[in-house]
């Protein structure tokens, strides 16, 4: 009995170790993907290469863009301090080609969900054998 019961805690912990890397793993590629759409739509990456650095973002959102400032001195910014270590800084340009691609990453991703779901229902089901 306390062999099943130890069998039973060591599966379940496997498991939860085994999905919280698969999430982990997920996460990661996301952020990387979001750091390449960043540095596509014209921000600059910043390394966060000294403590000093770091304590100044730390406190700010991580993995998401962010606005700072007013007026003409208006900066977008993406922290992001634990996977790379930096921060990817633009303008309201880099800002507005950002958006665009998010939209059109966005829009392939529906369209391809979309034809997913066509494709499923365009199926015929046929009965095997007859029903008289």
């Amino acid at each position: 009995m306390r062999a099943m019961i130890f069998l039973t805690i060591w599966v379940l912990m496997a498991s939860c170790t085994s999905n919280s890397r698969t999430e982990r793993g997920k996460r990661n590629e996301q952020a990387i993907d979001m750091q390449q759409v960043l540095a596509e739509s014209g921000f600059v990456e910043s390394m966060l290469n000294t403590p000093e650095k770091v304590a100044d973002v730390r406190d700010l959102p991580q993995r998401e863009v962010i606005r700072q400032g007013e007026g003409d001195s208006v900066r977008y910014i993406y922290v992001d301090v634990a996977l790379c270590g930096c921060v990817y800084s633009g303008d309201a340009n880099a800002y507005e080609r950002y958006r665009q691609r998010i939209g059109r990453q966005a829009t392939r991703a529906n369209n391809y969900e979309v034809k997913q779901l066509q494709s499923v229902n365009k199926k015929v089901i046929r009965p095997i054998g007859r029903y008289d």
